[in-house]
């Protein structure tokens, strides 16, 4: 008689499995490089303000001009978690240039692109030239 006990066999998944898992990684990579898109595409609408002469104030800076930049449960400022780590900021207030006044479709786009902050224009507020 044998004595031979049966061998472990390793860790075994089917191809159905294997099919299933690629298929979360894959939608999770594709949904983080959404987040990664967005997240570029405000930090270079900010920066193109800038340029032009406009700021803009984040939500972690309380006191703007005598008033506080946050609401009552900063509900407003929140951005996703993921995005806060990605290296997205939540905006509280944006002070945009004179030229931007006559542009509605970028005002617009701006307003779509970054929802928990402010607009104002250059000249509303005396301590932004």
């Amino acid at each position: 008689m044998s004595d031979a006990t049966p061998r472990r066999r390793g860790f075994r998944f089917s191809l159905r499995a294997l099919f299933a898992v690629l298929t979360v990684l894959g939608v999770f990579a594709g949904w983080l490089v959404s987040e990664y898109r967005v997240v570029r595409e405000r930090a270079m609408a900010i920066r193109q303000i800038e340029r032009d002469g406009g700021s803009v104030c984040f939500a972690t800076q309380q006191p703007l001009f005598g008033r506080s930049v946050l609401s009552l449960d900063g509900s407003n400022m929140r951005i996703p978690r993921v995005r806060q780590l990605i290296g997205d900021k939540a905006y509280s207030c944006v002070i945009l240039p004179p030229t931007y006044r006559r542009e509605n479709a970028r005002l617009s786009y701006l307003q779509g692109l970054l929802p928990e902050a402010e607009f104002s224009f250059v000249g509303r507020f005396p301590h932004f030239h």
